[in-house]
């Protein structure tokens, strides 16, 4: 196993040298192609989000670990991020496996909330895409 990904294991996760061992051969380099990639769910369209989501507002998750940034992020909502997850995990796939995140997926979602014209309130579009970042 590469060493920047055994110590990110052991920091981020508090992973023992025991359970490192049983790590499946591969997965670091697996792990290394998500490295410093950051997956970006940007709203296109907000209209009386109970959430107080607006456009240009966004959620920044990291790839690697996949956690939201909260520093970067709008107001978090479960009803918006709950529909974000299937493209996000897509892009995630497509990192893992050597291949570009935005390309060859529909990379638009939006809430659960069906807006005032279908029986609901609000509603928010968002564009997702990916972007490699430095690591500092």
């Amino acid at each position: 196993m590469q060493d920047d990904i055994r110590e990110f294991f052991k920091r981020t996760l508090n992973m023992t040298e025991e359970d490192l061992a049983k790590v499946p051969r591969g997965m670091d380099k697996t792990l290394s192609r998500t490295a410093g990639w950051h997956i970006v769910a940007q709203v296109t369209h907000a209209v009386y989000c109970l959430a107080g989501l607006k456009t240009g507002d966004r959620y920044v998750f990291r790839a690697l670990p996949t956690s939201v940034i909260p520093e970067e992020s709008g107001p978090l909502c479960l009803r918006a991020l709950g529909p974000l997850m299937t493209p996000v995990n897509a892009m995630l796939d497509r990192l893992v496996i050597g291949r570009d995140p935005n390309k060859g997926l529909f990379l638009d979602a939006h809430c659960y909330d069906p807006g005032l014209e279908h029986g609901g309130l609000g509603e928010v579009h968002f564009r997702l895409f990916a972007e490699k970042r430095e690591e500092p």
